[in-house]
């Protein structure tokens, strides 16, 4: 990839999607792509001080404003589309919390200049949202009841492992039974969610999701310094 390919979007008042799922893409990316994003906080850049009630200055639905959505070219299903984060910086020099009457501010809101390289996994399932860092490996669950939503989450990293890392299921849970970690992540909005993580240097040889976490950071290196 001598030519990285990078698109840049940066949304006008009116060009956000309000909804996960169901809007019509803003543009079509091949695989490898670097996207250039600029994100709204939820509430669309609407609070800005302590006296901007949201109750005032917020609408519903037009709450947590989506930058996208973006088809990638040639994922079907049972593909898996792998998001690398290359950098994230605050695109003000403030950010907004607040509390609502019953569902607290979980967040501190703020809007976001945003790095990505997204590319294609073809014919590899991931059936809960991954995550991999440099230091762990981590799966998500989402469901109500909480216990749920942590089975989910423990289930699928168990899953993750045997497949990837070449232990029986049984080797898997054990291992993910002593040795992983259960942070909550959610636990405010209809759906509850939970975070089975577990660190890579306790594990054995192996190449999660093909070795993409090592080649999307080397590929990352391709970009010219700002």
């Amino acid at each position: 990839m001598n030519d990285p390919r990078i698109l840049t979007v940066r949304p006008r008042e009116g060009e956000y999607a309000w909804t996960f799922g169901g809007a019509a893409p803003v543009a079509r990316i091949e695989p490898r792509t670097f996207l250039d994003v600029y994100t709204e906080d939820c509430f669309a850049g609407r609070v800005r001080s302590e006296k901007d009630l949201v109750s005032s200055v917020c609408e519903f639905p037009f709450l947590n404003p989506q930058t996208g959505p973006f088809h990638v070219v040639g994922a079907e299903p049972g593909d898996t589309v792998a998001v690398h984060f290359v950098s994230v910086e605050p695109a003000r020099d403030w950010a907004a919390s607040t509390t609502v009457p019953l569902s607290c501010g979980v967040a501190v809101e703020c809007a976001m200049n945003t790095l990505v390289l997204a590319e294609l996994l073809k014919g590899v399932t991931t059936p809960w949202p991954r995550i991999e860092s440099d230091t762990h490996l981590m799966s998500t669950g989402s469901a109500r009841p909480l216990e749920d939503a942590l089975r989910i989450s423990q289930l699928d990293l168990v899953q993750w492992l045997a497949r990837d890392y070449g232990l029986s299921g049984l080797d898997a849970y054990q291992l993910v039974s002593q040795a992983g970690e259960a942070p909550l992540a959610n636990v405010c909005d209809t759906n509850y969610t939970c975070v089975a993580k577990i660190r890579k240097e306790w594990l054995p040889a192996g190449d999660p999701h093909r070795g993409h976490h090592r080649h999307l950071r080397e590929t990352a290196t391709l970009l010219p310094s700002p």
